[in-house]
This record gives C-alpha cells, structure tokens and sequence, in this order.
C-alpha cells in the first residue's frame, strides 16, 4: 500500500482503484478508518504517509477532514494530494480550506488523472519533493476557528461572546474568509454555512 484514499464514495474509491491498482491504494470512506490505517501504518515503521482526499458536501464533517488532516500533516509529516470536482461546490470543496501538497481535479481526462497521480506516487515512494504547492491564499488558523465558531454560533455576536474577541476583529476576519474562498460577499458566507449545516 502506497498511497490511502479518503473519500466517503464508494464508486469514487473503486474508480480511482481500478485506475492505479488495488495494490497501490488503501480506501477509507472516513476519519475512523484512515486512524485504523495509520495504526497500523505505524506498527509496521511506515512513515510519512500519501493521502489522496476529497472532501465531503457536509459542512460540518468537511471541518472536522480539514482539522484532521492538517493534523497529520504537521505530526506525520503527510503528504496531501486534494482530489476533487472544483468547480461543484467552491466552498465546501476550497482548495483555501487546508494546505494540501497538489490538486487533482477529477473532471480531468482519465489520462491526466492517471500521469499525475503516478507522478505523485513516484516521487513520494523515492522520497523527493514535490512540484511547488499550487494551494495559496490558505486560512490562518484564527480564520479557521472563527468559521468554526461561526458555524456553531451562526453570528459575529455569538462567536464575539464565546470567545470574547472584539467584534471588529471578527468583522476583519469574516471579510478575509470571504475573500480566501472566493465568495461574493458575507451573505454569500452565511447562506453557505446554512445549506451544508
């Protein structure tokens, strides 16, 4: 197993598998199994692992992907190929949400897909770096808590109390988050949080 595919579509796993071959991939459908992955990952001393991820539509377990991943990013030293449909759902599937290693997308021809993902494949398997990160503009991570709190809070008034932050902070904040994830505005932002709540 080189490489492990998160993704909580059954086809898109058999797809990508039957692309690269089932010796190569490892598919999870969520966090629980990837954690059992990597246990076991780390018992057989097999470090620095390949994730291969889209994110769901759901909002609230895109955070908690995006949370954990970042996680094991800094702590495992991962790698993080973002394999996903771009244009279906900027927000939910942003590449500004985590700092991933390089972006697929999946309405690419098959060839591309399949050039690309060896390429990745290569390169991590005899340990050299990667092309420059094409990911910029990422959230910092008081940007990303405050979208959390806001999720949660629905407000800057709610996510002011919880945190005790001034409100002009927070309106800062909001204004960047707009900006990174390419909304329109913040009523675009709110109406986001609303559909993938």
């Amino acid at each position: 197993m080189d490489a492990i595919y998160l993704d909580q579509s059954y086809f898109h796993q058999q797809g990508l598998t039957a692309l690269i071959g089932e010796s190569l991939l490892c598919c999870c459908s969520d966090i629980r199994e990837i954690k059992n992955r990597l246990n076991d990952r780390k018992s057989q001393s097999i470090s620095s692992p390949l994730i291969i991820f889209d994110l769901p539509a759901n909002f609230r377990t895109t955070l908690t992907y995006i949370d954990y991943l970042t996680r094991i990013k800094i702590n495992l030293n991962a790698t993080l190929i973002f394999f996903s449909d771009f244009e279906r759902n900027i927000f939910s599937y942003s590449e500004h949400g985590i700092k991933a290693d390089f972006f697929i997308d999946k309405k690419s021809s098959t060839d591309m897909i399949i050039s690309k993902l060896a390429e990745m494949l290569l390169l991590h398997k005899n340990g050299l770096s990667f092309p420059s990160s094409v990911m910029s503009n990422d959230l910092t991570k008081r940007e990303f808590s405050f979208l959390c709190s806001l999720f949660t809070q629905g407000s800057i008034d709610g996510v002011a109390k919880i945190t005790g932050k001034n409100k002009k902070t927070l309106y800062s904040y909001q204004a960047n988050v707009v900006k990174k994830l390419n909304l329109k505005n913040s009523l675009h932002l709110y109406k986001r949080l609303i559909h993938h709540y």
